[in-house]
């Protein structure tokens, strides 16, 4: 890795959840920041849940499904616990990873009628074959994106790097609800576990719903965690942001006029 390498901007992407005009917007400012040049960029990383809750996640599956196939090993997308709702209830035979369990009902509640509405009833083969595939870790360079952050009590169990459920669903205290629990005390500084400088990047986890009325990202940089949902489909007027998690500028894509 050269030294300009070392300085070029690694955008990171958290959950969409079926914003196909938020994720437009976005895209838009990401070519102008020539993001999918490898020249002026190292790499996009979408975070998962590309789907369910928003109007047209059809759409956003074949937008980064474009967006990878255009761009190989330069864009990159995680598997997320929304995807994994969409493999367990796709009705082909391709086995979800993870113990999680969701029926249908349970997807429904989570905003999977919207997934099954935008491909009119019946998910196809080949789309939860592409959902499958995708990776639950991504280690690129000084960068550990997963789809929920990784926790302390997570890396005390061995083979935690392939423990899928928890890198799909794990969510601090704090976000639970318990506002007197230090999220500190709850995130692992992945730093120390490789003896080297990782950033865990990941999504999944925002603080709409849990009285931080947070749109942005939060960075915790005394573990060297960045958690970059924004709430996109889960609250009306939520953003889609994109992140160069090594420069730290922030992209905003928003419904507000």
């Amino acid at each position: 890795m050269t030294n300009k390498t070392k300085t070029l901007p690694v955008w990171a992407i958290p959950d969409i959840h079926g914003e196909i005009d938020l994720l437009n917007n976005l895209l838009s400012q990401l070519r102008a920041e020539r993001a999918f040049d490898p020249k002026y960029s190292a790499g996009v990383f979408f975070l998962g849940d590309l789907v369910d809750r928003g109007p047209s996640p059809a759409r956003v599956i074949e937008m980064v499904r474009f967006l990878m196939d255009r761009h190989p090993g330069h864009v990159r997308c995680l598997y997320g616990n929304h995807e994994n709702f969409l493999v367990q209830n796709c009705r082909h035979p391709i086995r979800a990873r993870g113990r999680s369990e969701c029926d249908r009902y349970l997807w429904n509640l989570n905003g999977g009628d919207t997934t099954l509405r935008s491909f009119d009833g019946q998910i196809p083969l080949d789309v939860a074959e592409w959902v499958e595939s995708l990776p639950s870790v991504i280690h690129f360079e000084e960068f550990f994106f997963t789809h929920a952050p990784v926790l302390k009590r997570h890396i005390e169990e061995e083979g935690w790097q392939e423990d899928v459920d928890n890198l799909m669903w794990a969510k601090t205290r704090k976000d639970f609800g318990d506002r007197i629990a230090s999220e500190i005390d709850d995130l692992a500084n992945l730093s120390e576990v490789f003896g080297r400088k990782t950033i865990n990047v990941c999504g999944h986890q925002h603080g709409l719903n849990r009285g931080f009325m947070s749109v942005g990202p939060r960075l915790n940089l005394r573990t060297g965690t960045f958690m970059l949902d924004s709430g996109a489909g889960c609250w009306e007027h939520a953003p889609l942001i994109a992140m160069d998690v090594r420069n730290l500028k922030i992209l905003y894509a928003t419904k507000l006029a």
